[in-house]
């Protein structure tokens, strides 16, 4: 899994969890994220053949210079284990573009579990400051993960998001934003 993927489904459930907030206890408006990320095992050995097969031919045309650059760059970002940087990260968020994804990907949207290709996910608990739901994929041609998300909201202006994933039983990824409110109005954020 690629780290720009596995920092997109973070940030596509940290959408869709903050979802929940807007009707619960979250301002819209401009929000600042830090995000924390800490990795164990290799993800790289669980990427699809074929992006493996790629990143081979990358290594083959690279000096061993560039390569061991390719490699401290995965590894700050997690994707070869342990800790990344923290960043630090700004979005906008209205209440229509997240009920929106919400009702996509949290499985609010219908009553009870809710099927999504082969993701089932679960909310387990669902209240003005908290937020828990599970994910469980199944893949052919991949891993299978498990994936737990907490979302609490103590005021509508300080949010805290944990993301605890297992990839293929040989790989762990904790994800962790902390957000808070910095106005309504964007500014040159887009929603």
């Amino acid at each position: 899994m690629s780290t720009k993927i596995s920092v997109a489904l973070a940030i596509l459930g940290c959408s869709a969890t903050l979802a929940v907030a807007q009707e619960y206890n979250m301002k819209p408006g401009l929000w600042e994220f830090t995000v924390t990320r800490e990795t164990k095992g290799d993800f790289t050995s669980m990427m699809p053949a074929a992006e493996k097969a790629q990143m081979e031919e990358a290594k083959a045309y690279m000096s061993p210079e560039q390569w061991a650059k390719v490699e401290a760059l995965m590894k700050e970002r997690g994707m070869l284990g342990g800790p990344s940087k923290a960043m630090v990260m700004k979005f906008c968020f209205t209440k229509e573009n997240v009920l929106k994804t919400l009702a996509h990907s949290s499985g609010l949207d219908s009553p009870g579990d809710k099927e999504t290709s082969n993701c089932k996910i679960t909310v387990l608990k669902s209240t003005a400051t908290v937020m828990e739901s599970r994910e469980v994929c199944s893949s052919t041609n991949g891993p299978n993960s498990n994936t737990t998300l907490l979302f609490e909201a103590p005021n509508p202006e300080t949010i805290t998001y944990r993301v605890e994933s297992s990839v293929g039983g040989s790989a762990e990824m904790k994800v962790k934003f902390s957000g808070k409110w910095l106005g309504s109005a964007c500014g040159n954020v887009k929603p």
